[in-house]
């Protein structure tokens, strides 16, 4: 026989045998609000809802002491900082590691610990030996010492002059002289005159003597005899012979060089290209007639800053693991220091000293000067490198759930502590947005 009523599991009325019997739960670990609970899901106007009311996590804020829920938000607003922060972190690695990086290609040119020249990213690392017999100058031209406050000794009118070199032939330029023009006055218009003609050369005023004398100098835009000039009246004009401007002061003159003790070479730079022109040495900025060793080696100041960037990215992880005064996961810190252990991390310089991870500039440069560039490269940034292997740690914790950022066993969270049938702690509350959001 059947009855057509169940007896209910606690006290109340009863209810008919095709309604299905919720479990009962502590009202600290119901997971549902009274209208949610599987009983009455669907239902627009559940009639238990107005006897039976479990108290659920939507009515904690009454029941929750005021010292757990400010525990609660600390903790909460600490993780959200940390996880802030990785991320960031995470964004600091991927520029680090990108396959199309050319952080391990760029190049220095030095003599004497001193920069002798520029390289194209990816030149060939290595030693160059290099004798100058010859410095490329320009052409300078330096005009008669006058008394700037006297009288023009250009006499006043429109002049004719000429600039001619291999590469410039100008048409007449004027140059007008006022009357009553001073010396320095006049000088200055002609200056002005060579200046607007855009000849590729640089006319000046020179002062000496506390300014009580000055000159008139002109200096052709590049070195070399090819950027050799002149410069003429015509006309009838006289601003060049009476200013002195066609006076030659340095004549133009080429660079003569040897490349690892091959032939003379001339040029009409100062920088001379080697090694298909991916390497530029400046001869200017080496010692005449002596044999010097130009040294083309990997240029890591930009590599060092981004690791560099890492450790302060790391640094600032920590100090929020810190400044949440033990309410984070101890993992938190322990598994991205373990990361250190990594071979790339020791050949770059990273360590840890005190606490604060540190970038040993001195010891990645040793490491790049030993000649395993592509060594180091892969140790760092490549698939199995520290960067990835950082990277793929801090992808575990930021997504595992938010009650794993928690620590259980701090003392602010003993309130609302239980242990399981292993004694493993765990909170009885459920970090999702929803819940926590609910109890603050």
């Amino acid at each position: 026989m059947v009855l057509p009523y169940a007896i209910p599991a606690v006290f109340g009325p009863v209810r008919r045998s095709d309604e299905p019997i919720g479990p009962l739960e502590r009202y600290a670990m119901y997971p549902y609000a009274y209208e949610d609970a599987p009983r009455n899901r669907g239902k627009s106007n559940p009639k238990a809802a107005t006897r039976i009311r479990p108290i659920g996590l939507l009515d904690l804020r009454a029941s929750l002491p005021q010292a757990a829920k400010d525990a609660l938000k600390t903790a909460a607003d600490h993780a959200a900082a940390w996880l802030t922060q990785a991320n960031s972190l995470k964004e600091s690695l991927s520029s680090l590691a990108r396959r199309d990086s050319l952080l391990f290609e760029q190049r220095i040119v030095t003599a004497f610990d001193d920069t002798a020249g520029r390289a194209e990213d990816g030149a060939d690392i290595g030693d160059i030996r290099v004798r100058v017999i010859a410095i490329a100058r320009p052409q300078r031209n330096l005009g008669f010492g006058l008394t700037p406050n006297a009288p023009s000794v250009i006499p006043p009118g429109t002049h004719l002059f000429r600039i001619v070199s291999r590469s410039v032939e100008s048409v007449a330029l004027p140059a007008a002289i006022r009357q009553g023009d001073t010396n320095g006055a006049a000088l200055g218009r002609l200056r002005d005159a060579i200046n607007e003609a855009n000849l590729g050369m640089t006319a000046a005023l020179r002062y000496a003597d506390r300014s009580e004398i000055v000159r008139l100098e002109l200096i052709a835009g590049d070195s070399g005899t090819d950027n050799a000039f002149s410069i003429t009246d015509i006309g009838g004009g006289s601003v060049v012979s009476a200013s002195g401007i066609g006076q030659l002061e340095q004549p133009a003159s080429n660079s003569i060089y040897t490349i690892d003790g091959g032939p003379y070479a001339v040029s009409s730079s100062t920088e001379i290209p080697v090694r298909d022109g991916k390497v530029m040495i400046a001869l200017d900025r080496l010692p005449l007639a002596v044999d010097i060793t130009v040294r083309v080696s990997p240029d890591l100041s930009a590599l060092a800053d981004k690791v560099d960037l890492v450790a302060k990215e790391m640094n600032a992880l920590h100090a929020i693991y810190l400044s949440a005064a033990g309410s984070l996961n101890p993992a938190l810190r322990q598994r991205l220091n373990d990361t250190l252990t990594h071979p790339g991390a020791k050949a770059v310089g990273l360590a840890v000293a005190h606490g604060v991870w540190k970038l040993d500039r001195e010891q990645l440069h040793a490491a790049a000067m030993e000649g395993n560039l592509q060594g180091l490269k892969q140790a760092l940034a490549g698939r199995r490198g520290f960067a990835s292997a950082l990277s793929d740690e801090l992808n575990r914790l930021t997504s595992s759930p938010t009650n794993d950022l928690i620590n259980v066993k701090a003392g602010a969270f003993q309130a609302f502590t239980r242990y399981g049938a292993s004694s493993e702690p765990y909170l009885q509350l459920r970090f999702n947005g929803f819940h926590v959001d609910s109890v603050l």
